[in-house]
């Protein structure tokens, strides 16, 4: 699965070492250590660069893929590292009516698929699993939308992953309409060992009928340590404190030692005996950013960066639009990206932060002005 391009779609981006740090460019004051060139405005494409380096970028950070909603279910070809073609699954469209803010489009699908007990359906496309990685680590960007009026627990799990051979041990996030939403790697006799926190549950600020931005990250674990990423934000509320590490590998075959290299997006478990036979219950997304680095680039309105953690009813609310790397211009120094504003109304006064690929703390780049 997956592969490059033969022609090259961009040219090359050509960095100078700064000499200003923390200097200004046409629509953008930088920050202490930060620089670049171009026009920092929605649709064009510029260069960032760091002082000292450190960056960890590859030379093509491309996300594997990037999927607008509206695109009719296909990758973007100048901004994805894969090439498989993007096919969608039975009952699934283009929705045009109901989408993200500046969206022509979103991807609908109603439910119930099937009515089989004991199955699993993924949502959207038929490419199943939707993506493979070599790397150890993910990061998964989207906007969802959901009417579950008369669902229970759909057991939905958003976010997936398997090693190549079906079975644990597997690492998922389930979000739930009502009851406690979960953070699991399965495998474990106990599964409360797979974190170092207090517990793999969270509760979610669950609106219905509302767009929302779900981000993803995983990093698998040393064997038998609690050093490995697992995370997820809603709107950027957190589900646990980054400070949480879990265990997503075992020498010893509990959970098991094999690594996640296939992934998943909305694969719901055992419908039937959900509430999913229930009708009356329709998914969207939009907006699918998924690589196979923890580094990005992103947009938000964060002036420092948001420690807020899931509660039930505690939504920060924030919209983290990830910018996209061009191709071939990524280095330690610096990266070239086409800037855009997404769902936001204007870039003009949010502000530009880097994702170190280490999972660390993000570091703000600066503010459009």
């Amino acid at each position: 699965m997956g592969g490059r391009f033969r022609t090259r779609l961009l040219r090359p981006m050509i960095y100078k070492q700064p000499t200003v740090a923390g200097g200004g460019a046409s629509g953008i004051t930088f920050d202490s250590g930060w620089s670049g060139s171009g026009t920092f405005a929605d649709g064009q494409i510029v260069s960032v660069a760091k002082s000292g380096g450190g960056l960890g970028l590859r030379t093509d950070e491309r996300p594997l893929l990037w999927i607008p909603g509206e695109s009719n279910f296909l990758r973007d070809s100048t901004y994805s590292r894969l090439t498989t073609t993007m096919t969608a699954r039975g009952n699934a469209s283009i929705d045009s009516s109901i989408k993200p803010n500046n969206a022509a489009g979103s991807i609908s699908q109603a439910w119930p698929l099937n009515s089989v007990a004991g199955t699993a359906d993924h949502c959207f496309f038929s490419n199943d699993p939707v993506w493979a990685f070599t790397t150890d680590s993910v990061r998964v960007s989207l906007k969802r939308y959901h009417n579950w009026a008369l669902d229970t627990d759909d057991n939905d799990k958003c976010f997936r992953l398997w090693p190549t051979a079906f079975g644990a041990p597997d690492v998922y996030h389930k979000i739930a309409p009502t009851g406690a939403s979960t953070i699991s790697v399965e495998g474990y006799t106990d599964q409360h060992d797979a974190t170092n926190g207090a517990s793999y549950f969270w509760n979610e600020n669950f609106a219905e009928d509302t767009w929302a931005t779900y981000e993803h990250l995983f990093k698998e674990s040393s064997d038998n340590a609690f050093d490995g990423i697992c995370r997820l934000y809603r709107n950027a509320g957190r589900a646990h404190p980054e400070s949480y590490g879990w265990k997503t590998r075992n020498s010893g075959g509990e959970p098991g030692s094999a690594v996640k290299t296939q992934g998943y997006l909305d694969q719901f478990s055992n419908p039937t005996s959900t509430g999913m036979e229930s009708g009356g219950r329709e998914l969207k997304i939009c907006h699918i950013y998924i690589t196979d680095t923890l580094a990005c680039f992103y947009v938000s309105s964060e002036s420092t960066w948001t420690q807020t953690t899931m509660n039930g009813s505690n939504d920060p609310g924030i919209t983290r639009e990830y910018q996209l790397p061009t191709q071939d211009s990524g280095s330690d120094t610096g990266c070239g990206l086409y800037l855009r504003k997404g769902s936001l109304s204007s870039l003009s006064g949010l502000y530009l932060w880097f994702c170190p690929p280490d999972g660390s703390t993000p570091q703000r780049v600066g503010v459009f002005t």
